[in-house]
């Protein structure tokens, strides 16, 4: 089943397949200083090709880390892949011979989603199938965030072997109410070595402050590879990225003011 988050009125929502959030100001559950982790919250699913979990939750329960696969075009093109359909990733219990379980598009069909990373396979069946995850506000109208730390791009493939290939980063926010996805971070990132080699490894440190949600908005963090390239893949580690609720300024603060956007190109 596909599902919409674009910009325009007549784009669906996935947020009709999952939980859906109380409206209002943020909730009293929720205090400045608390803080979101993917790795530290991450939670398997139940069952072979289920959806439970998916979202799945943070520290007080709220079901927060959404699994999506994604379509599209690269950054600056008319139809990026982060604000193109998503198709709800399953839970596929065991993830090939790796002896542990993934998000997926099923059983053992890329693109999967780690504890600690998500992996785009550049092979020509996979490459239109981008992961994404999508970190969705709990708590209510008016949540200001900050997101700060580092994700690392690792090139690698069979045998651990990297090709070389640039890569496209982004952090985006999905507001619901105009259904407008706005990039908070863009970056293009490249291989050390420009040739097939192993462990190459780009960070992009992260900063930004002050985005306001509403409830009902998301955040989004992708990465795609601008190649076709059989038998390798990209891998976005995201285990060094926290989000932390900060209070609200006095006097309330429009969304998205405040806001220092990271936009950086790197190759």
């Amino acid at each position: 089943m596909l599902d919409r988050h674009t910009s325009g009125a007549s784009g669906l929502c996935v947020g009709g397949l999952l939980v859906l959030l109380a409206g209002g100001t943020a909730s009293a559950q929720y205090s400045a200083g608390f803080q979101w982790s993917r790795a530290s919250e991450w939670t398997p699913g139940v069952q072979q090709g289920s959806r439970l979990h998916n979202p799945g939750p943070d520290a007080l329960g709220s079901p927060v880390w959404g699994y999506e696969v994604a379509h599209g075009d690269g950054l600056g093109s008319d139809h990026p892949w982060y604000d193109g359909p998503t198709q709800v990733m399953t839970w596929d219990e065991v993830w090939w011979e790796s002896g542990r379980g993934a998000w997926s598009l099923g059983d053992n069909r890329n693109p999967p989603v780690f504890g600690n990373f998500l992996t785009h396979n550049t092979g020509s069946a996979n490459f239109d199938s981008i992961p994404l995850v999508r970190w969705h506000n709990p708590a209510g109208d008016g949540a200001v965030l900050d997101m700060a730390g580092t994700l690392r791009v690792l090139w690698t493939g069979e045998d651990f072997v990297g090709a070389p290939t640039e890569v496209d980063v982004i952090i985006a926010m999905f507001d619901a109410s105009t259904q407008v996805t706005s990039l908070l971070l863009e970056t293009t990132v490249s291989k050390a070595h420009e040739s097939l080699s192993a462990g190459d490894w780009a960070e992009v440190p992260v900063l930004l402050q002050g985005i306001t949600l509403d409830a009902g908005d998301s955040i989004l963090v992708s990465a795609r590879a601008h190649d076709v390239m059989a038998g390798h893949w990209i891998d976005l580690h995201d285990d060094g990225l926290s989000m932390t609720l900060v209070p609200a300024p006095a006097g309330g603060l429009i969304a998205g003011a405040g806001l220092l956007v990271f936009r950086r190109r790197r190759g």
